[in-house]
């Protein structure tokens, strides 16, 4: 997951390129990739909301004239929050589709 490239993360791996291009067809190797994904972007996403706090000290001070804002700060503080408000979207779309997925199983 940290390579660029199947060729770079064979290097890395030592393993050899015609085996990673093989585990890649492998459906359950698609599916661990996907979650190891997954999770990696998950924890980039808790560094988001994390750096929101900071964020809307930002745009607090920059409202009230407190602090000399620079426009990369405001334009960075106002991407963290769309950033974090999409954690938040995803995380309840991610429960919602369990929930129906609960409920289908239930009626049947």
């Amino acid at each position: 997951m940290s390579s660029e490239s199947i060729s770079a993360a064979a290097k890395r791996s030592g393993t050899p390129k015609a085996t990673l291009f093989r585990w890649l067809k492998d459906a359950d190797f698609q599916a661990e990739l996907r979650q190891a994904r997954q999770r990696t972007f998950s924890l980039s996403l808790s560094r988001v909301c994390y750096a929101s706090n900071k964020a809307v000290d930002i745009l607090i001070n920059a409202m009230n004239g407190k602090k000399e804002i620079t426009k990369m700060q405001f334009l960075s503080a106002c991407k963290i929050l769309e950033f974090g408000q999409a954690a938040i979207d995803s995380d309840f779309e991610t429960r919602l589709s369990e929930i129906e997925k609960l409920l289908k199983e239930f009626a049947t």
